[in-house]
């Protein structure tokens, strides 16, 4: 009889704990609204899988690379979700801007990953902070860069669109470049 009472236990807080799992591309369908509890947002499709790796953007004066990486399951207040996050290292001119390959606390200034239409999983949308304002804790300016996907006859790329929009009157200009075309490696 124990165990029956045990193994009931066990059970029920299996199901009280258990997620509902959705499809990541599906997380801005208006079913599923901030209202509902314990859903995981998770890549079940590999929709991810084609932003996951190394990109470069070469120029005469610029060289940026980027890591794109998953991370499974981060928690929100009322969900959990997989999200895209980044590495970047940035040189201009010679000049080392940022890198925070080195840190792996330094992850986060691109992350997230939501598509606007959950059936062009090749457009994605990020949030952005510039590595080097992140400790900021007013935003000086509101940041949201655009992804999109091509496979170029064989060759990969990432076309890559950051959009900003100053928030006080002294805003200056993002460093790292804000339309450019990454190859991955």
């Amino acid at each position: 009889m124990k165990k029956i009472f045990l193994y009931t236990l066990l059970f029920l807080s299996l199901i009280v704990n258990s997620q509902t799992l959705i499809p990541i591309e599906e997380k801005f369908n208006n079913q599923y609204n901030s209202s509902i509890n314990n859903f995981y947002f998770k890549d079940i499709n590999n929709v991810y899988d084609k932003f996951i790796g190394i990109w470069k953007y070469e120029t005469a004066t610029d060289l940026l690379e980027i890591e794109l990486y998953l991370v499974e399951n981060v928690s929100f207040s009322n969900f959990n979700r997989d999200e895209l996050r980044t590495k970047i290292k940035y040189i201009k001119n010679g000049m080392l801007i940022f890198d925070t390959f080195s840190d792996i606390t330094k992850h986060i200034y691109v992350s997230g990953g939501f598509f606007p239409n959950p059936t062009e999983t090749d457009k994605i949308n990020m949030s952005y902070t510039e590595p080097d304002e992140a400790h900021l804790i007013d935003k000086r300016r509101y940041e949201r860069l655009k992804l999109n996907y091509i496979n170029d006859l064989g060759v990969e790329k990432l076309e890559w669109k950051l959009w900003w929009q100053p928030l006080q009157d002294s805003c200056p200009l993002p460093k790292i470049p804000t339309d450019i075309i990454l190859i991955k490696q």
